[in-house]
């Protein structure tokens, strides 16, 4: 997200500053927490930039089929509107708070230690288990 926002709106350093320092923190953090190791933040990092370079330098392409399945005339891509830093980087900490309060819900269906892979005996039978 913040290679395609950088690409997009190269004129917006807020924007751009925010972005890079939330993806750190997240992939910091995952790190952190044990739940990916190094290689893998990275390997997101160049997947999910490259894919942005990609999609980007193919947008008028992917614009104009968009206009023709759609059979819409004279909508092009033109960087005539206005974005907010402070509205797209606030709904970034909005989506964190609102995962941090449905992690501590004590719920059946939200909570992710309901399901389970388990290696057992051995004969190394794998066992999947979701519980409700």
């Amino acid at each position: 997200m913040a290679t395609a926002m950088t690409l997009r709106y190269p004129d917006k350093p807020i924007l751009i500053t925010g972005l890079y320092l939330y993806a750190t923190v997240v992939s910091v953090g995952r790190i952190y927490l044990g739940v990916h190791y190094p290689t893998d933040a990275l390997t997101g990092m160049l997947v999910g930039s490259g894919s942005a370079v990609v999609v980007f330098s193919m947008r008028k392409e992917i614009i104009k089929w968009k206009n023709s399945i759609f059979r819409e005339k004279g909508k092009d891509d033109n960087n005539s509107k206005s974005i907010s830093s402070g509205v797209i980087l606030s709904s970034f900490a909005a989506s964190e708070f609102l995962n941090l309060l449905l992690g501590k819900i004590d719920s059946k269906i939200i909570n992710p230690k309901n399901i389970n892979f388990d290696l057992n005996g051995y004969d190394n039978k794998i066992s999947f288990r979701y519980a409700f």
